[in-house]
């Protein structure tokens, strides 16, 4: 499997922008992220441009590769979110290592963060 880091800038870059294109893979609240067949189009756009430089890629292949990204870009994304929460001076919040970090900033707003569900007492009550 090609790792991520023998293509070239160019071509990450090309196909970060044609996944910001398809928005029925990334956009969770959009009416298009349910529709399957629409999914499967737009993955079968994102096959065959890694197929530029994999020829043997395809639909799960791709869908490794979005998740390693954006777990990758999450966990650079929520370093400095809790930095900027904690209160950090401004010189010291960390600044993303991911050269790709920007470009993938689309993905803001569709993070969720699931809630937590506790059975700790606190007094005479149960909090859930």
């Amino acid at each position: 499997m090609a790792d991520l880091r023998k293509n070239s800038r160019a071509f990450v870059t090309e196909f970060i922008e044609l996944y910001r294109e398809l928005p029925s893979l990334w956009m969770v609240k959009s009416k298009d992220y349910s529709n399957r067949d629409l999914k499967s189009q737009s993955y079968e756009i994102l096959v065959g441009k890694f197929k530029e430089v994999e020829p043997n890629a395809d639909r799960d292949f791709v869908i490794k590769k979005i998740k390693n990204m954006r777990d990758v870009w999450r966990r650079q994304h929520e370093k400095i979110e809790k930095s900027l929460k904690s209160g950090m001076a401004v010189e010291d919040i960390p600044t993303p290592s991911l050269w790709y970090y920007d470009l993938l900033n689309f993905l803001k707003d569709q993070e969720t963060t699931r809630s937590s569900i506790t059975n700790i007492k606190i007094g005479n009550k149960d909090r859930v």
